[in-house]
């Protein structure tokens, strides 16, 4: 009898032992990966593609269409999509803007356009793909990185070998009226972090490897600059607008703020002579201008 209950005691604290061990196995097993959500802007009801400079990449899209109903179809409509994905991305990389006056076409001219080309597409993560059955239809979303060594600066960088120092004839110049006097009010104080040039209130055009230009039209930053690291990971990043660059810290927690008084030839903007005169001196005595990438702001807002 003695030994009938000394069983049942041993099952009864069983039972009470398991849910606590199953507790602290659950508490040890680690939490489940959240879910992360693709980034891009692209619709994906047609084939396509896009430059996004707020995420800094080009996104491209393709759609490919089952012509049966068999176990092969998915698979032939994924290798439809990929092709036409790629094909979108290649008609778009020679539109690509190195500065307001060259495009990569100039870069990928000649012999070497078609191998460039290759080498670029090569690059291309596919970041998300759909499946749907019933309409045998299979979407695939892709993004090449603009910034960076397995990005497009590093094969814009290519058109820079001989970039100099420019002047901008001031007919190609568009100023606002009135230009504001004295230097842009400072949130924080130096040293600073880095570089936001707030294009806020122009109309500025991005590319690659934009030009920072005096109010009358002669550059003070630009490729002739660049370390050659700093030309491939790309000198500039843009942003929404100066909200978002300050919230998100991206030109670090004390940047200088500088605002731009119009644009050159679409993609440059430009300085009054206040704001040249406090951002030569912080670049001679603390090389800010190096403190790449510099953030330009577009204006726009943080849903666009």
């Amino acid at each position: 009898m003695r030994t009938w209950f000394c069983t049942i005691g041993l099952v009864m604290l069983c039972c009470l032992a398991l849910p606590a061990l199953a507790a602290e196995k659950a508490e040890d097993a680690p939490a489940p990966a959240a879910v992360v959500k693709p980034v891009y802007q692209i619709r994906t009801d047609r084939s396509g593609s896009q430059l996004n400079w707020l995420t800094g990449q080009l996104e491209a899209v393709g759609i490919g269409y089952a012509t049966e109903r068999g176990k092969m179809a998915k698979q032939q409509a994924r290798a439809t999509a990929l092709a036409i994905m790629l094909q979108e991305a290649r008609r778009a990389l020679p539109g690509i803007h190195i500065d307001a006056a060259t495009t990569l076409a100039a870069v990928m001219a000649g012999n070497e356009s078609e191998r460039l080309l290759d080498a670029a597409l090569a690059q291309m993560v596919p970041i998300d793909e759909r499946w749907e059955p019933a309409r045998g239809r299979y979407t695939v979303v892709a993004v090449l990185s603009l910034f960076g060594q397995e990005g497009i600066t590093y094969l814009g960088s290519k058109g820079l070998v001989a970039a100099k120092a420019i002047e901008v004839p001031m007919e190609q110049v568009n100023l606002l009226t009135p230009v504001p006097r004295g230097h842009t009010p400072q949130k924080f104080s130096a040293p600073y972090s880095g570089v936001i040039i707030n294009a806020d209130h122009v109309m500025l055009t991005p590319c690659l490897f934009p030009r920072v230009l005096r109010f009358d039209g002669k550059e003070i930053w630009g490729p002739s600059m660049l370390k050659p690291a700093a030309a491939v990971s790309g000198p500039v990043r843009y942003c929404a607008n100066l909200q978002t660059a300050l919230n998100e810290k991206l030109a670090g927690d004390s940047p200088l703020i500088i605002e731009a008084i119009g644009v050159g030839m679409g993609s440059y903007p430009v300085l009054n002579v206040d704001d040249v005169l406090l951002t030569l001196m912080q670049h001679k005595y603390h090389a800010l201008l190096d403190r790449t990438p510099i953030i330009v702001t577009l204006g726009q807002s943080g849903s666009d």
